[in-house]
């Protein structure tokens, strides 16, 4: 088993607003934002001024963890080479502005026996389980003769028989 490569992500994001005066203002504040960080000001700091994004009041950072393919192809590409710390170009995407920076970055790695063996019992003691219920429910239909046609009936008889109440 292979560890995804996961990303940790502060952002800036300005919206562009619903007509071209708007955009225009909000290209410009962007523009803003990003010489801002170029002249050596904090990522916290500019995204706490500048961006519109909910994680602003928190320095843009967000929470939790990106894997590969999480992200539109063209905001990939504009952070596949920076490194922890680095921040993009402006990248501009459907609703807005947006300047990422790197906050972690783990490589994908092929995980030690030891690490994914617990997952492997449990995954194949699920598998046998389910197995084990199937079969149990098709030697109860045939003991007693029935055959079940109706795909719903099938479905309330495998929640009956696994303990789930059925309600109506």
């Amino acid at each position: 088993m292979v560890s995804p490569a996961t990303i940790q992500l502060n952002l800036i994001w300005i919206s562009q607003g619903d007509n071209a005066e708007k955009k225009a203002l909000a290209k410009t504040k962007a523009d803003e934002a990003l010489a801002a960080l170029k002249n050596g000001t904090e990522f916290s700091v500019v995204a706490r001024q500048y961006s519109e994004d909910t994680s602003a009041e928190n320095g843009g950072e967000i929470q939790g963890e990106f894997h590969e393919g999480d992200l539109d192809p063209s905001m990939s590409k504009a952070i596949s080479s920076l490194a922890v710390g680095e921040y993009s170009e402006i990248v501009e995407f459907t609703s807005g502005y947006y300047i990422m920076q790197i906050r972690e970055r783990t490589e994908k790695r092929q995980l030690a026996f030891e690490e994914v063996s617990e997952n492997i019992k449990a995954h194949l003691q699920e598998q046998q389980h389910a197995q084990l219920e199937s079969d149990m429910e098709q030697t109860l239909l045939d003991q007693f003769g029935f055959t079940v046609y109706d795909k719903t009936l099938r479905q309330l008889m495998k929640e009956a028989v696994s303990g789930n109440e059925v309600s109506s």
